[in-house]
């Protein structure tokens, strides 16, 4: 029931649905997302809210850093299993929350082909502080990609 609402939230928030979570690339000289943290459930500071300016501020500033550190942001597209070297031209307004992950949507440009991406950042907020913690892309060119089921959680 919870995927479901996410889907929906989702959509009202970027007019699209989830998909899969980017994997490493092999190409060693390109930034390609981090997999998921871990958020430490002891840790009173992990959970703490998110305001949705902190949220934006931190796809801003992770975006940026890797530019810096990379040269690139770059993001390894599932579907076709091509590097799309992206640049954002906005951060939607709205952003989601479902259990402790802040999800928001961005506009992004493919450098390589003009290719126009709406592109969803999951933040979590990591001993207090904001941190992008999965990149998705779920629209090219206005068409919504179709959502992976994500595997149930695990307990451990």
């Amino acid at each position: 029931m919870k995927r479901i609402w996410l889907a929906v939230v989702l959509i009202g928030t970027c007019g699209s649905v989830r998909m899969a979570s980017a994997a490493e690339s092999a190409e060693p000289s390109k930034a390609v997302v981090p997999a998921p943290s871990k958020v430490d459930a002891t840790n009173p500071d992990a959970s703490a809210d998110l305001t949705d300016a902190q949220v934006r501020q931190s796809v801003r500033e992770y975006v940026d850093e890797i530019r810096r550190d990379e040269g690139d942001f770059t993001v390894e597209d599932e579907q076709t299993g091509s590097l799309r070297t992206l640049t954002l031209d906005k951060l939607h307004d709205q952003v989601a929350k479902d259990e402790g992950v802040y999800t928001v949507c961005a506009d992004m440009k493919d450098g390589g082909n003009n290719d126009q991406l709406d592109v969803d950042f999951d933040v979590e907020s990591i001993e207090g502080q904001p941190e992008v913690v999965d990149v998705r892309i779920h629209k090219v060119n206005g068409q919504v990609r179709q959502m992976e089921p994500s595997p149930p959680p695990t307990a451990g």
